[in-house]
């Protein structure tokens, strides 16, 4: 790696960063500000803006000496190169504001427990810029240190993202060791970076509540378009990262319906490497449901958007205790009982009418206390007959 990180600090001698503030994570109202030296960067960087801080950055360097770095760096990670197309597939994003065409592209893959998987490949010179880039931001030692330990096979960290509706929080709770729940603030000045897509605007995300669950990807670089399939990146945990059975368990705990909104792949750890966010993945129907609030402001100053909540949100405390018991013994119950659980926590949301709660209620008596007569026996008819005229 001698010879890239020489090459590195040369090009960083030679580099302006042009700091770009993007509206959201889908590209669209980019603003450029002034160009920076690296000296600079982390000063301009630091400063807070009325995007909760989606940046990206552009990179100018001289293109011989761009080419010379991603010379020596193809050398370095060969084995993870695509010599036909001259690509590597890396587990991490990365920005692709680069002067050239398809610098990067991405494959996901949804796995049932709501984990999602991605992969994206870039051009030896776009690794190189955004090499480049993350030894702007944070130091080429540091660059040169993480691309070594991916070399040698070190994993990604992974942070699986998900926003809840339904749940306010007036603390952090620590699930397990890789899982927890982090209220959000009810200002935009103290929101972290977050997906601003699919009509979800930044100030619906105030007082809401994000359950996080660490992951590992890895292999974190690996040779794209490979004839086999086993280089993909995959997600490992410790923890049941199941969002559905999650969700469960906490409107069990919390006694209301609590369900996610959308979920995305939050990449903090390669931060250097990728400043914006990720896309996000919804399931039909699931939307963000912004807090009721009684007044909305702004700071004139700062442009901060500010709520004050309506009087009928309830902040809580969660019992960690019962809902790690909970949650250890959901994956263990059968279809009838996780049925009941699950019409029970709809009828319990406040956004149906009356009636439809009635009849998810009603399922739910059915699916708990019915469960063990056979359906095609008599006790069963008339056990439903009975619970349906005395719960009318």
């Amino acid at each position: 790696m001698e010879d890239v990180r020489k090459l590195l600090e040369q090009v960083l001698d030679e580099t302006e960063f042009e700091v770009v503030s993007v509206r959201d994570s889908g590209g669209g109202s980019q603003s450029s500000d002034r160009r920076v030296s690296p000296s600079e960067l982390s000063d301009v960087l630091a400063l807070p803006d009325e995007f909760a801080g989606v940046r990206q950055l552009r990179v100018h360097a001289p293109q011989p000496s761009m080419l010379r770095l991603a010379d020596a760096l193809r050398c370095e990670i060969r084995s993870f190169v695509d010599p036909e197309r001259d690509r590597i597939g890396h587990a991490f994003p990365t920005d692709s504001l680069v002067p050239e065409i398809r610098t990067r592209s991405s494959f996901s893959t949804i796995r049932p427990n709501g984990l999602v998987e991605q992969e994206f490949t870039s051009s030896v010179l776009a690794f190189a810029t955004s090499l480049v880039r993350a030894a702007g931001i944070g130091g080429v030692e540091r660059a040169v240190e993480r691309l070594a330990g991916w070399v040698r096979g070190d994993p990604v960290k992974v942070h699986a993202t998900t926003v809840l509706n339904n749940l306010h929080l007036r603390a952090s709770v620590r699930v397990t060791h890789d899982v927890e729940l982090v209220p959000l603030g009810l200002t935009t000045a103290s929101l972290p970076r977050l997906p601003t897509e699919h009509g979800v605007s930044i100030e619906d995300y105030l007082g809401a509540t994000l359950l996080k669950a660490q992951a590992l990807a890895s292999p974190a670089l690996f040779r794209p378009y490979a004839s086999d399939r086993e280089r993909s990146v995959r997600l490992n945990s410790t923890s049941p990262l199941d969002f559905d059975v999650i969700c469960r368990a906490l409107s069990l705990s919390a006694d209301r319906h609590v369900t996610w909104a959308h979920q995305w792949n939050d990449y903090s750890g390669t931060r250097e490497f990728f400043l914006g966010t990720t896309g996000v993945w919804r399931r039909q129907g699931n939307r963000l449901q912004g807090i009721r609030y009684k007044r909305l402001g702004m700071d004139l100053q700062t442009g901060a958007l500010e709520v004050e909540p309506s009087d009928d949100i309830e902040f809580q405390c969660l019992d960690v205790n019962e809902l790690r018991a909970i949650l250890q013994a959901l994956p263990r119950a059968d279809k009838k009982l996780a049925m009941a659980i699950d019409r029970w926590s709809r009828s319990k949301n406040p956004d149906i009418g009356l009636a439809d709660r009635y009849i998810d209620l009603r399922i739910a008596l059915e699916s708990l206390y019915l469960k063990d007569f056979r359906q095609d026996k008599a006790p069963h008819t008339e056990m439903r007959f009975r619970l349906a005229l005395f719960g009318a």
